[in-house]
């Protein structure tokens, strides 16, 4: 075996292999893919993650500088299951065991299967310290989430991801099935979310309250379309064309208005 010094370090000047082969028997490249991306969001400033691994001190043990080492290591660190590994439903979790822990090495990681970070981030509630948050969420019961993953996010949450991501953007929506979303700008300081910054809909204005009285003239009011529709029993479209313009419809036994 080479000495130290003299092998030759062909991953961000820190990682090297000495004889295992980088491509399993299997074909699949995904053990040194976990190594080699580790590596780099360690100690490469150019990888988009760096910010939140090497930028915050994380670092890689001297042991896993070494392909060879970590290939070993791997089928023994716990969590791991040779059919879900090589189905991408694994993942190198370093915080598990420890939480707040700054090193990968054999000793500090496990591996995390996909139920078990879903249920990680099903319960992770408004948490400064987690350095990896890209944004803030307010749910329709006025909890506060960081997520971390927004595809991760929005599986667990049963919401559609495409619709997160229109929240975040100035033409979006200001808000989403009673959920509210809001990008992380200082990844040195979590920020916080109220929904008093969420009361505007997607064109800037309130939703257009509506005025239903019965045939015994009792009157109901409805705070969106979409409730008065549902209490009549007829479509959002329908009422929204019939009242425009200050205009009375009438439906059965009831005259609906919107309210200015």
């Amino acid at each position: 075996m080479k000495e130290l010094n003299n092998i030759k370090r062909t991953v961000c000047n820190i990682g090297y292999k000495h004889s295992m082969l980088t491509t399993e028997p299997n074909g699949s490249r995904k053990p040194y893919s976990i190594w080699k991306n580790m590596l780099y969001r360690c100690y490469s400033e150019n990888d988009s993650k760096y910010r939140f691994y090497g930028g915050r001190g994380v670092y890689v043990s001297d042991e896993w500088h070494c392909y060879d080492t970590f290939r070993r290591d791997i089928e023994c660190l716990d969590g791991y299951d040779e059919k879900l590994f090589y189905n991408n439903m694994l993942e190198l979790d370093k915080d598990f065991i420890q939480k707040d822990n700054k090193v990968y090495s054999k000793e500090t990681c496990r591996w995390a299967s996909r139920e078990e970070n879903m249920s990680i981030v099903k319960k992770a509630k408004f948490q400064p310290h987690l350095t990896t948050v890209k944004i803030v969420a307010l749910d329709p019961n006025d909890e506060i989430h960081c997520v971390i993953n927004i595809p991760l996010f929005a599986e667990c949450m049963t919401l559609d991801k495409s619709r997160i991501y229109q929240t975040l953007t100035k033409k979006g929506s200001k808000s989403y099935k009673g959920w509210c979303f809001k990008k992380v700008v200082d990844f040195n300081k979590v920020n916080e979310i109220s929904r008093s910054e969420f009361k505007q809909t997607r064109h800037g204005c309130k939703p257009t309250k509506y005025k239903v009285v019965d045939c015994s003239g009792e009157v109901f009011i409805f705070e969106s379309v979409k409730y008065a529709s549902e209490f009549l029993g007829c479509s959002t479209s329908l009422l929204t064309q019939r009242t425009r313009d200050g205009k009375e419809y009438s439906l059965k036994d009831y005259k609906i208005s919107r309210l200015k």
